[in-house]
């Protein structure tokens, strides 16, 4: 059971990680008009580097099955990615 919210609790940081560049981008498009992509390509390393370093503490370190842990997270991912889309959409 803890390794289940181990990995969804990695899926929800990724994705509150993600919203908090989002708006990060969108407050510094209102003042300057180029579109700078930089820090998107900085969240999108940051995101990486985040979950990579999480599942391998997970899976590495805690030594926890992978099934539930990889499986929770990629669940939870994938509800995310299907809320937004449905909120955009």
């Amino acid at each position: 059971m803890l390794v289940a919210l181990y990995g969804g609790a990695v899926a929800m940081i990724n994705t509150l990680l993600l919203s908090r560049r989002v708006a990060q981008v969108e407050e510094q498009s209102k003042t300057n008009s180029q579109s700078n992509l930089i820090p998107i390509y900085v969240g999108v390393l940051e995101r990486f580097i985040f979950v990579l370093a999480a599942l391998g503490i997970g899976l590495g370190l805690l030594k926890w099955p992978p099934l539930p842990l990889v499986g929770t997270f990629a669940l939870a991912q994938l509800a995310y990615m299907l809320k937004s889309h449905r909120q955009s959409g």
